[in-house]
């Protein structure tokens, strides 16, 4: 097979990724933040680019517990050495994969 060949299963992972385009993503980073923000690309080395992003990150208070702190980011980069789990939407995704 040469390398400009694809397998079935792999141009039908690439339809559902093209239908995935625009669509929002929540990706959990190894340090435990979480992205969520609109799909645009992705890489062979995992690297998602979303655009319209938000961070979330769970930060320490005084003896209090945890605090949640949110950011607007634009767009973003996520590594994919570093993306632990991303998520769809149950509708979103149903509507992709068929």
């Amino acid at each position: 097979m040469s390398e400009d060949a694809v397998a079935p299963e792999g141009e039908a992972a690439r339809e559902t990724l093209r239908r995935l385009l625009g669509k929002k993503l929540r990706c959990t980073l190894s340090d435990g933040r979480v992205v969520v923000g609109d799909f645009h690309a992705l890489d062979k080395l995992k690297n998602f680019i979303l655009v319209s992003c938000e961070e979330t990150r769970m930060v320490a208070e005084d003896l209090t517990g945890n605090e949640c702190v949110k950011r607007k980011l634009g767009m973003v980069m996520v590594p994919g050495k570093h993306l632990v789990s991303c998520e769809v939407e149950k509708k979103v995704w149903g509507a992709c994969v068929k």
